[in-house]
């Protein structure tokens, strides 16, 4: 008991040391955000789901104390429950493909329901809600353009770019909520197959073999069509699908990248940069998630595979 009380304790403070460490970080902070769940989740994978809700209970009293009931609610809806979700999936020996798109779409679930509970004891509708944060950030933007050493023309394009982005933005939030906890939670899967070292097991196929499912092209296909050449609703959905589907075909790329690393046995070291790379400049996104997209006619893994079954 004792030894459950401490790892719970130990994922509590780390988990909110990383929250305090991003806050501190500015913009920067957004990449150490994404770590924020990983504790709470290696201690209920470890530990098991108790001492993996300890930990998650001792974070809200801390966030309770330290920034009262809504910074609470913020832990709890932005790291505790896809942490704890997709752990309780893991431990069940849910595959960790399955595990992400499940946990993705009950954790959507829950902020989902924390937004309209929100925006009810606001008197303020959802949307409401929603216009008024991006606006928000928006205005912020805005701030910080004029507060720069711009000219006038180069501020009135800065403008025009901003408010174009916050216009995209509100009509694909619901896809950049959904693709934000698909990061969360394969962000989480990645450090847990790190951390697991024999003690506990992710379920599923090797990462470099891995694969999406054939039919998921047609909604792909579908959901192109209606970005690019549909109008009003149709747009929207086709836009925010896109924004849905397409993350698992630049996961498929970066399988296909992981298994040539391996097949020319590149140094961890060059890996790890490569991926970072491959996470950070442009076209590299794009090109990965198209390999991954022509995978499914091409199969760049199957000359390899047909060497290993001789």
């Amino acid at each position: 008991m004792l030894a459950l009380v401490r790892l719970s304790l130990f994922g509590a403070a780390v988990s909110l040391g990383l929250q305090l460490l991003a806050g501190f970080l500015g913009m920067a902070g957004v990449l150490v955000n994404l770590l924020v769940p990983v504790p709470l989740a290696y201690v209920a994978m470890l530990g098991g789901m108790p001492a993996g809700g300890l930990a998650a209970f001792i974070a809200f009293v801390v966030a309770w104390a330290t920034g009262g009931p809504w910074a609470m609610a913020v832990f709890a809806i932005q790291f505790a429950a896809p942490a704890l979700i997709l752990a309780g999936l893991l431990r069940r020996s849910v595959p960790w493909d399955r595990a992400i798109a499940v946990g993705t779409l009950l954790v959507f679930a829950v902020g989902f329901a924390g937004l309209w509970i929100y925006a009810s004891r606001s008197g303020v509708g959802m949307i409401e809600t929603v216009n008024g944060y991006l606006q928000s950030e928006i205005d912020t933007a805005l701030k910080m353009g004029e507060a720069g050493n711009l000219t006038a023309d180069q501020l009135a394009e800065y403008r025009r770019v901003v408010t174009g982005m916050g216009d995209f933005l509100r009509v694909t939030f619901p896809g950049w909520s959904v693709l934000v906890v698909e990061i969360l939670m394969a962000v989480q899967v990645l450090f847990l197959n790190r951390l697991a070292h024999g003690r506990f097991h992710l379920a599923g196929s090797e990462f470099r073999r891995w694969k999406t499912h054939e039919l998921l092209i047609w909604p792909l296909i579908a959901a192109g069509f209606a970005g690019a050449l549909g109008d009003g609703v149709l747009r929207i959905v086709g836009l925010n699908l896109l924004l849905v589907i397409l993350p698992a075909y630049f996961l498929q790329g970066m399988a296909i990248v992981t298994w040539f690393f391996a097949r020319k046995g590149v140094p961890p070291v060059m890996r790890g940069a490569g991926y970072v790379l491959i996470a950070v400049i442009n076209p590299l996104p794009v090109i990965v998630t198209g390999i991954g997209v022509f995978d499914l006619w091409v199969d760049f893994r199957q000359p390899r595979l047909k060497r290993n079954k001789q």
